[in-house]
């Protein structure tokens, strides 16, 4: 569980300024605005601050390698378009394992709980005293 767990932990906050540095860099490799680094840094932390950090590494590398319009950075939408079915299977498969857990969790307090036997018909019991 604590491996589905670490799977979906959000990135700390200098993984995300390293990797929004990146596209920061990005930006003004190709000439495109971006206005003031900081600014441009706190608004897509606090968009893409549920990223896990392989993912946000792997959201980034994607969208400046598929980048095409010049006048503008990828909104923060569009970075995560990039990773959204990993990310989906991620929780997906935290969900699952929650379940599997609780249904195991289940099947032992069932196991667990004391048997009362009932055998025969009440009435017949009843009668034969």
């Amino acid at each position: 569980m604590a491996d589905y767990q670490a799977c979906l932990k959000p990135a700390s906050a200098e993984v995300y300024a390293r990797s929004l540095g990146k596209l920061i860099e990005f930006a003004l490799a190709f000439g495109i605005p971006c206005g003031d680094p900081a600014a441009v840094q706190r608004i897509y932390h606090e968009k893409l601050a549920d990223l896990p950090e392989d993912l946000l590494a792997k959201a980034i590398t994607r969208v400046t390698d598929i980048w095409t319009w010049g006048n503008r950075l990828p909104m923060p939408a569009e970075i995560r378009k990039t990773i959204s079915n990993e990310l989906v299977y991620r929780k997906v498969q935290l969900c699952r394992a929650q379940v599997a857990l609780l249904k195991a969790r289940d099947r032992e307090r069932y196991l667990s709980a004391p048997k009362i036997m009932i055998t025969g018909n009440q009435n017949e019991i009843a009668s034969e005293k």
